[in-house]
């Protein structure tokens, strides 16, 4: 599913996906209410993924299973402001993965049988997600 610029997409479910929810260019928005579940390999895939330009972009209240990348994105020029809080992400080789990108926000999120909790950490800020069996918590 591809969410245009300046959108909202709620209440989906997507099974056996490459790449679940993939927003393109969106200057401000939201993703929530979405599940996704990939199609079992950590080696591929994105549950939640925004290219190539994300700002004001808040993903939250999602949940997220069996995909390499549970929530991702990658910006030209390094421009942030995503925000990643309240999700549920289990089963991937990252959580979230931020491709050093700086100035997003990652808070209350819940995630589970990871190899690396958040990917590309430094410059962003991290608070109160909870890490379950998560091999590396930041990268």
């Amino acid at each position: 599913m591809r969410a245009p610029r300046r959108s909202t997409s709620l209440a989906n479910t997507v099974i056996n996906c490459a790449t679940g929810v993939y927003v393109t260019s969106t200057v401000k928005g939201t993703v929530s209410g979405n599940t996704v579940v990939g199609t079992g390999t950590v080696d591929s895939g994105n549950g939640i993924f925004c290219f190539p330009t994300c700002t004001a972009l808040t993903i939250s209240g999602n949940t997220v299973f069996n995909t390499f990348n549970g929530m991702s994105m990658k910006t030209s020029g390094g421009v942030g402001g995503v925000i990643f809080q309240n999700n549920d992400i289990s089963g991937t080789g990252n959580g979230v993965y931020l491709f050093l990108q700086p100035g997003n926000t990652v808070t209350n999120n819940t995630i589970t049988d990871a190899t690396v909790g958040v990917y590309g950490a430094s410059g962003n800020t991290l608070t109160g997600t909870a890490y379950r069996v998560v091999t590396t918590l930041t990268q």
